[in-house]
């Protein structure tokens, strides 16, 4: 699933590229900030989904 989610990031990444001219910098600065942005995003999804363990987890130990 990981595989499918990057590849139509990247397809969507040189898509963007293939229909507007930009300077190698301007391109640079794009990219860098698209890697950034889905750590950001994978960053987020991964507490989110901690705090979803952790809730249940704790409510289990103190009915116990």
């Amino acid at each position: 699933m990981f595989k499918v989610c990057f590849g139509v990031v990247l397809f969507a990444i040189c898509a963007e590229f293939s229909q507007a001219q930009f300077t190698h910098e301007q391109k640079k600065a794009f990219f860098e900030g698209s890697i950034e942005g889905i750590g950001g995003d994978f960053k987020a999804s991964k507490h989110v989904i901690f705090r979803e363990i952790q809730s249940p987890v704790e409510q289990n130990m103190k009915s116990s």
